[in-house]
């Protein structure tokens, strides 16, 4: 199923700035675009933004989790 950035934002209690800011600063992946350059999400996409939210206490500790992501990955 596809969804757009209002059903995320529904989803999650916040608003479509918050999760355009939460992907300028590169917390959230970029998304793809539909036909009329629409973000769109997948289940997937959802599934792993909703556990991004909850491992990181809605990212209040993002940056954290970040820096243990990325060191996790390169060692």
């Amino acid at each position: 199923m596809i969804y757009y950035i209002k059903d995320l934002a529904l989803r999650l209690g916040v608003s479509r700035v918050t999760i355009i800011n939460w992907e300028k600063r590169g917390f959230l992946k970029k998304p793809k675009r539909d036909k009329n350059n629409r973000r769109i999400y997948t289940d997937d996409d959802i599934r792993e933004i909703l556990s991004l939210v909850r491992e990181t206490d809605y990212f209040k500790n993002l940056k954290k989790y970040r820096r243990n992501k990325k060191s996790n990955q390169t060692g």
